[in-house]
């Protein structure tokens, strides 16, 4: 949920790697500063505290910091003035040379691909290098109009496929992660690959979450196929599978937005094995951060009855009900309407994700920079924005900054100049050439398999449980949105009254689910 949006989600593999790489100057050289540069904050620990403070903690590791240095040259900015500064200057502070450097790495790509892909990354000169175009046709498709509609159609299909087989009269069991990301892996690749989707194979769908788990490994650690070895087998047996889907040519039936990518791909010179490989990202944006949102979002919900039945209320007046020629009642969803319609469920939505949003946006500074004309940000440097710090300083959201607060977003048209967040702040898709080009897909997404659970179930914890909100698990930095450090078995029955046939839809997204834009009350 920040290029393609998949570096966003490997924001942290990029922190950890870069802090780790930076131990070896800090130790034998020092840091030497310009008096314009922000203030170095020495490691607790000598030489490698900072490297294990982001491993540790994580973005918890930057709550509390201003503009400071972290290392030799690792910039933290961390106030919405600052951040927005930072966007006004794209080119000397540049997301896409960062991403095109830790892709290549990451996807272990060719030494010819690198070299395509790192090429001209900010289309200066007479030609668009790849990294410039690659974005811009990522871009096209996942913005409002027939591509998007068109993902956003097919994923709702497996998405009420899903949730279809949970109906019945006697409860259904199930691990509510487990079951969530299947669901929405299995709905969000079918949109995207079409009818010969590689991840309908069990043993694909596991080989990604297996190399997904791993991915902070590949990057970090020194001999990866030994101390990863896991997720180093899982990102071969995908590559393998999606390199023979490639082969067959079965992408021809695939979505507009997979067939754009890969034709752009082509037209550069990529190989199919290095298509595949780069394709790793696009999956890591497609699954990653989507289903763990869409577990915070079901269990904050259904954990308060009085949340639950508002939320319900507002739902149940945009669901339309008729009866068919064979008497059986036929329930439509239309999910384009809750944005308007559903206040309250968006709410609490993007204040789940504001709590629970670990993202960070990276940029590589190409070049000396003076921000607002004082501070100085060194050539070479790194500059990290890191969501957890933003979405949790009392000064933008209020003494009430650490609590949830599911009404917090909800525009409140009296008070709108008071209520606006400041640009900058809220950053869970982060913003500016970093804002996620897939936060509409995402939403969607979202709002629909919680909506769907919401209306057709009642959900409790199993074996008579309380519900009680699971910590954040740290292991995986490689996710935004991290998952739970436990998953959690819930018995889930019909609701009395609301049966029948239900059919999800979303009529074209003339306005847009905007979770990145943020009113605060």
């Amino acid at each position: 949920m920040a290029a393609d949006t998949a570096v966003y989600t490997l924001s942290y593999v990029v922190a950890a790697l870069v802090c780790l790489a930076f131990v070896l100057d800090f130790f034998f050289t020092g840091i030497k500063s310009d008096p314009r540069e922000p203030r170095y904050i020495p490691p607790r620990v000598p030489v490698v505290g900072h490297g294990l403070g982001i491993l540790l903690k994580r973005q918890q590791y930057y709550v509390g910091l201003s503009l400071n240095v972290l290392g030799s040259r690792m910039y933290i900015l961390n106030s919405p003035d600052l951040v927005v500064a930072l966007q006004r200057n794209s080119k000397t502070l540049s997301f896409q040379a960062y991403a095109a450097k830790f892709a290549a790495k990451l996807c272990g790509l060719s030494p010819e691909a690198t070299k395509i892909v790192t090429t001209n990354i900010h289309g200066d000169g007479r030609s668009a290098g790849f990294g410039a175009t690659f974005l811009n046709v990522v871009h096209s498709k996942l913005s409002l109009g027939h591509s998007l509609n068109q993902l956003i159609r097919a994923a709702n299909l497996g998405i009420a496929a899903s949730v279809d087989k949970l109906d019945g009269e006697t409860p259904t069991r199930i691990e509510l992660m487990q079951w969530l990301r299947h669901a929405i892996t299995l709905a969000a690749t079918d949109a995207t690959y079409g009818p010969a989707n590689p991840f309908k194979s069990e043993v694909v769908e596991e080989a990604y979450w297996n190399f997904d788990a791993g991915m902070a490994l590949i990057a970090i650690a020194p001999f990866p196929s030994l101390l990863a070895r896991k997720a180093i087998t899982g990102r071969r047996t995908l590559i393998h599978a999606l390199t023979a889907y490639l082969v067959r040519g079965s992408y021809k039936a695939g979505s507009e937005y997979l067939q754009a990518r890969y034709t752009h791909c082509f037209e550069n010179g990529l190989s199919f094995e290095d298509v595949a490989r780069l394709d790793l990202g696009g999956l890591t944006a497609l699954n990653s951060n989507t289903a763990p949102a869409a577990f915070w979002l079901t269990v904050y919900i259904f954990s308060n009855p009085s949340l639950l039945q508002s939320i319900r209320d507002e739902i149940a007046r945009i669901i339309s009900t008729k009866i068919n020629p064979g008497n059986q009642v036929i329930r439509t969803l239309d999910v384009a309407q809750i944005q308007e319609k559903c206040p309250l469920f968006v709410s609490t939505l993007q204040e789940v994700l504001r709590i629970h949003s670990y993202g960070s946006t990276i940029r590589l500074v190409v070049q000396d920079t003076l921000l607002q004309e004082r501070h100085l940000l060194k050539k070479d440097g790194v500059v990290m924005i890191p969501a957890a710090s933003l979405h949790s300083d009392p000064a933008v959201w209020g003494p009430s900054a650490g609590d949830f607060n599911p009404y917090r977003f909800i525009k409140k048209p009296t008070q709108l100049s008071q209520n606006r967040v400041p640009h900058g702040a809220f950053r869970v898709f982060g913003g500016g050439t970093s804002l996620c080009p897939g936060r509409h897909l995402a939403s969607t997404e979202l709002l629909a398999i919680v909506a769907m659970l919401v209306m057709r179930f009642e959900m409790d914890p199993g074996d008579g449980e309380l519900w009680k909100l699971p910590e954040s698990s740290t292991r995986n930095m490689a996710t935004a949105i991290p998952f739970p450090v436990r998953d959690m078995s819930v018995d889930v029955k019909s609701r009395k009254g609301w049966d029948g046939r239900w059919l999800l839809e979303t009529s074209d997204l003339e306005g847009r689910i905007d979770i990145a834009a943020a009113v605060a009350g």
